[in-house]
């Protein structure tokens, strides 16, 4: 082979290697923003779930203190709750999730309004000695349960559409 020839093959591989690298150094930065969106999706969905099963755990408390009419441990138990749908509320939301977040911040609001109008109800039923009209209690409940239900309706809508994505 000539030197001219060993030359060229040189040229050919250099700019070879160099435009390897070019298109390495261009693909690289898209793949780990890719990656990243990813990973912030992954733990944004992992925290709701993980806030939901704690939720699930300190409602469960909540209805056993209602059915044994202990209403120092409802309080304590929806004050958990609470704090739970907090936490939601407050989560890093990645981008493309905000509808998402929007259910679930609908959802948690429906959910504390419920829990709180409920603990209201228990509350006043226990400063009227058994005497309170049975037909505002079962309106009470009525309009509690609806808030209740649209708050389980907008977190099913808010984990609908995550599995969508």
């Amino acid at each position: 082979m000539t030197k001219y020839g060993f030359k060229r093959i040189a040229v050919l591989v250099a700019a070879a290697v160099l435009a390897l690298g070019v298109l390495s150094a261009c693909t690289s930065p898209m793949q780990t923003s890719a990656n990243s969106a990813q990973q912030a999706n992954r733990t944004y969905m992992s925290q709701v779930n993980q806030i939901m099963e704690t939720l699930q755990t300190d409602l469960k408390g909540f209805t056993d203190a209602v059915s044994r009419n202990d209403l120092v441990n409802m309080q304590t138990q929806a004050d958990s709750a609470l704090s739970d749908l907090d936490k939601l509320s407050s989560l890093d939301v990645p981008d493309g999730f905000d509808d998402i977040q929007s259910n679930y911040v609908d959802g948690t609001t429906k959910l504390r309004q419920s829990l709180n109008d409920y603990i209201a109800l228990y509350t006043e039923m226990a400063k009227t000695d058994g005497s309170y009209d049975q037909d505002a209690y079962n309106a009470r409940i009525a309009t509690i349960q609806q808030e209740y239900n649209d708050g389980v309706a907008a977190l099913k809508a808010g984990d609908e559409a995550a599995a969508s994505k």
